[in-house]
């Protein structure tokens, strides 16, 4: 079975403290060779070119949706695995 490294940041937007930090860390991170998936909840471009510098990617790691409900729907799309499946 082969194993992945990754990290799923669910935000409301950007940071509101020491945004520097936060993309050091991020940076650090990527460079371990974790995948970081963004969900940004909310319709605010606020803080995005953080978010978009935190994803390992802005075309298959960024997400947006506009609420949680939202957000709901999209993780109800996700197949779950049966326990033979996840082995």
């Amino acid at each position: 079975m082969k194993s992945f490294k990754r990290i799923f940041l669910l935000t409301d937007g950007q940071s509101n403290v020491k945004q520097w930090a936060t993309l050091y860390k991020a940076l650090q991170i990527k460079m371990l060779g974790v995948e970081i998936f963004v969900m940004a909840v909310g319709d605010s471009m606020s803080g995005i070119n953080e978010l978009i510098s935190i994803a390992s990617s802005s075309d298959t790691h960024l997400f947006r949706v506009k609420n949680m409900g939202d957000f709901e729907k999209v993780v109800k799309l996700i197949p779950v695995l049966s326990t033979n499946e996840a082995h």
